[in-house]
């Protein structure tokens, strides 16, 4: 990349990866620098472009030969917020509940491409906005810190370094609220609720409320509810799907059909109590057959 008389060279980055989305590419989160660490970008000739889930650290430079360690030299650490720019993003998320004042630190570690301390993003990063120094600086959506401490990268370059932060997608039950509009309610019987990504025969039938439910407008649901946790993710490969029966014109009997059935939002979460009593968190979806 060039500037005028300055080329930029990529030195290192960053990449932001999340079990909810396709192929794991978190869109979501952007770095916004704190105050010193944006002097000291500005008078480094750093630059940072971010494509996708993939942010990149370029620096500029009018020297003939590029050497990472003597343009940065002097500069010790950089901090960032990461900003959350979906209102849904803890909804889908797999961490604890945060309460103010705690904030998720993450930094890189000697020897390791990880900037969460464990395999994903947990509790352990979890640490209090009274015992920073960024107090007054944080923005409204601020999820957590980015400490890159530059002597562990710096003396360590071989290549240009990659680091992760990665998320893991929440786990929460399904629950498919069926309603058959009365006009047809005559014609129509639901069958099961199946699960086509599950591997267990004994997992894939949702359990079946013996109670309709009554929904908000005074409609009836028949409500299906999978018998365990599961990912909730924005897409998916084969979608559960229900089986129900209908009277056909020109036919004897039923005619009996599987129809898939809509991905769960993260939007829709409601506490649910389990079977055995439990109380859990379920992502409902009300569909209309």
């Amino acid at each position: 990349m060039r500037t005028m008389d300055i080329n930029y060279y990529k030195w290192l980055e960053v990449k932001i990866t999340h079990g909810y989305f396709k192929d794991d590419v978190c869109e979501v989160l952007k770095l916004v620098p704190f105050d010193k660490t944006a002097v000291a970008l500005k008078n480094y000739k750093i630059l940072l472009q971010k494509k996708n889930n993939v942010i990149s650290f370029y620096c500029g430079t009018e020297a003939e030969h590029f050497d990472i360690k003597t343009e940065l030299s002097g500069l010790k650490e950089l901090y960032f917020q990461i900003i959350n720019t979906d209102p849904l993003f803890l909804n889908y998320t797999e961490t604890p509940s945060l309460t103010v004042p705690e904030i998720f630190l993450f930094q890189n570690f000697e020897g390791s491409s990880q900037l969460q301390i464990g395999e994903t993003v947990s509790e352990d990063d979890l640490i209090e906005t009274t015992l920073t120094d960024f107090n007054t600086q944080y923005q409204p959506n601020c999820l957590g810190i980015l400490k890159l401490d530059l002597d562990l990268v710096l003396n360590t370059i071989s290549e240009i370094p990659s680091f992760t932060i990665d998320f893991k997608a929440r786990k929460v039950y399904w629950q498919y609220q069926i309603v058959i509009p009365s006009n047809r309610s005559i014609g129509i019987q639901l069958g099961e609720v199946k699960d086509k990504e599950t591997h267990s025969p004994n997992d894939k039938i949702y359990i079946k409320n013996p109670e309709l439910k009554q929904l908000i407008n005074g409609q009836e649901a028949q409500v299906y509810t999978s018998q365990f946790p599961k990912k909730l993710r924005q897409q998916f490969s084969e979608n559960p799907e229900l089986t129900f029966s209908y009277q056909s014109n020109g036919t004897v009997g039923l005619t009996t059909q599987p129809i898939k059935l809509p991905t769960p939002s993260a939007e829709n979460l409601e506490m649910y109590v389990t079977p055995n009593g439990a109380e859990a968190i379920c992502a409902t979806t009300i569909v209309y057959v």
